[in-house]
């Protein structure tokens, strides 16, 4: 990992999901190690730290943002992977637009200096696939607990692969079939889709956000003390979050369940969510 001299970055997503650019400043670009895997462009590999970010880093379930860095000279920086480190530092990972030139020693000359003023723009298609995805396993949560099921949530995967939520605790056997609960499930989404409930954003103290979760302290263990605990409503159900999601059920259009499973005492809930349409490209 890279080193961790750096304040802590800003994140601007966690506010809003819908900015897909902001002005920031470049505090450091970093090499990485060349990539020499079969099919590499061997275009040399960088992580840039940058001040604030609009760019949501892989964790949490949900895959990162990507996109580019436009320096003030018009230099672009293509961000194709982005991850946290120590200190809550995020770092962007990717290549220069163009080969770098050389000076006289033979060293690469990097287009970005630190202190630099830059442009970061995420690709806004994909961000709202991944709001969308991620929000989609939320309400998944809501139905299961309209359906009465008593599982609790684990783990979620909401990349466009084949998302899923992992739940504690069987299926009961009154319930019917597999297959009656994937439609029983996909009709409670649905109603979730047409009551149009808002999502709720807001940070709290982690004594109190242990007060308001259904888990209490054990929802909030992971959390430092003295730590801002960022609470995520979707569908009207509370629990921490740091991902993107979407403003309002409604958005939620698409959602089908897939496939139910369960394997000892853990039950994994499979969906799908169509696209909003064709994606678009940053080039």
């Amino acid at each position: 990992m890279p080193g961790t001299s750096y304040p802590t970055t800003q994140r601007r997503y966690l506010n809003d999901t819908y900015l897909y650019d902001i002005s920031s400043t470049i505090l450091a670009v970093e090499p990485m190690p060349p990539d020499t895997s079969a099919g590499s462009n061997k275009m040399p590999y960088f992580g840039l730290v940058i001040a604030e970010t609009v760019f949501h880093p892989q964790g949490g379930g949900q895959p990162s943002d990507v996109g580019r860095v436009v320096g003030e000279n018009g230099v672009t920086f293509f961000v194709d992977n982005v991850r946290v480190g120590e200190n809550a530092i995020i770092y962007h990972y990717g290549t220069f637009q163009h080969e770098m030139s050389e000076n006289e020693d033979g060293a690469r000359c990097i287009p970005f200096r630190s202190g630099e003023k830059v442009k970061l723009e995420i690709d806004a298609a994909r961000r709202r696939l991944h709001a969308r995805l991620h929000s989609a396993g939320h309400a998944l949560d809501v139905a299961v607990l309209r359906l009465g099921l008593e599982l609790r949530p684990t783990k979620g995967y909401h990349f466009e692969d084949h998302p899923f939520v992992e739940y504690l605790g069987r299926l009961p056997a009154d319930k019917g079939s597999s297959e009656r609960l994937i439609e029983a499930l996909t009709l409670k989404i649905q109603e979730l889709i047409e009551e149009d409930i808002a999502t709720e954003l807001y940070s709290t103290s982690k004594a109190e956000a242990a007060s308001i979760l259904s888990g209490g302290v054990k929802d909030v263990a992971h959390f430092p003390e003295g730590a801002q605990v960022r609470l995520v409503s979707v569908g009207g159900n509370i629990c921490p979050c740091g991902g993107t999601h979407v403003k309002s059920t409604k958005e939620l259009r698409g959602v089908e369940i897939t496939r139910i499973k369960t394997k000892k005492n853990v039950t994994k809930i499979s969906y799908r969510i169509s696209k909003e349409g064709k994606e678009r490209q940053i080039s």
